[in-house]
C-alpha cells in the first residue's frame, strides 16, 4: 500500500507560507480598562466611589482602590476626605426637589422639603450631621435660596428671616431625628447655617 502523504497546512506548492497573526477581538472601542476605573478622574468619579463606600467609613486607600487610581492622583483632585465628604453632601442636597410646584401652601412644602431631606439622611448616613452642622458651599446655599423662595412665594408675609428661621429649625429637627434613630445624637449647632444667615442680611 502507498504511502499517504499529507500536505502541511502552513506549506504550498511553492514552500513554506507563514500565517498572518489574528488580531484580537475588539468591540471598535479600543482596549478595555480596568474595571471600576474611570476612563478619566474627575471629582464626581471620587464623590461617587465616596458615596458607594460609605461617606462615614470610607478612607483614602479604600477610595484609591475602588477607583483603580493612586493615593497621589486623588490628592491632585481634593485635599482631604473631610473636603470629599462636604462636596458629596452638598451634591446629595442638590437632588432635594424645591420646585413643588403642585403644593400650594407654605406648610405643605416645608413638609416635602423635610421629608426628602429625611429620606437622603437615612440612605447616605453622613448627610445629616452635615445638613445640620455642615460648612456649606455656595451650591449647598443656592439650594438653602431656593428653598426661601419657595417658602415666601406660598406665604408672601413671610420675611426673608422668618422663612430661614422656620425652614432650618423644622430641617434640623427632621435630621435630628433620623441622626437619633441611628444612635448618633447630634445637637443643633447654633452656627448652623451662619454664612447662610449672613448672606440674608447683606
Amino acid at each position: 500500500m502507498p504511502d499517504t502523504v499529507t500536505e502541511h497546512p502552513s506549506q504550498t506548492e511553492s514552500g513554506p507560507r507563514s500565517l498572518a497573526p489574528v488580531p484580537h477581538a475588539t468591540d471598535g472601542r479600543g482596549p478595555r480598562r480596568k474595571v471600576g476605573r474611570p476612563a478619566k478622574l474627575t471629582v464626581d468619579a471620587i464623590l461617587d466611589a465616596g458615596e458607594r463606600l460609605g461617606l462615614t467609613t470610607f478612607t483614602v486607600a479604600q477610595l484609591a482602590a475602588e477607583l483603580g487610581v493612586s493615593e497621589g492622583a486623588l490628592y491632585r483632585h481634593v485635599r482631604s476626605t473631610t473636603e470629599i465628604v462636604a462636596k458629596a453632601c452638598s451634591r446629595i442636597l442638590g437632588r432635594v426637589d424645591t420646585e413643588l410646584d403642585e403644593l400650594d401652601t407654605w406648610t405643605d412644602y416645608l413638609e416635602q422639603i423635610c421629608r426628602q431631606v429625611r429620606g437622603l439622611a437615612v440612605r447616605f448616613p453622613g448627610f445629616g450631621p452635615w445638613a445640620v452642622a455642615g460648612d456649606y458651599d455656595d451650591d449647598a446655599l443656592a439650594v438653602f435660596d431656593r428653598i426661601l423662595d419657595g417658602l415666601m412665594r406660598r406665604e408672601p408675609d413671610l420675611t426673608p428671616d422668618t422663612a430661614y428661621r422656620v425652614g432650618s429649625q423644622a430641617a434640623a429637627c427632621t435630621v435630628g431625628l433620623e441622626v437619633d434613630e441611628r444612635r448618633r445624637l447630634v445637637v443643633p449647632s447654633r452656627r448652623r447655617g451662619r454664612r447662610w444667615a449672613r448672606r440674608l442680611r447683606e
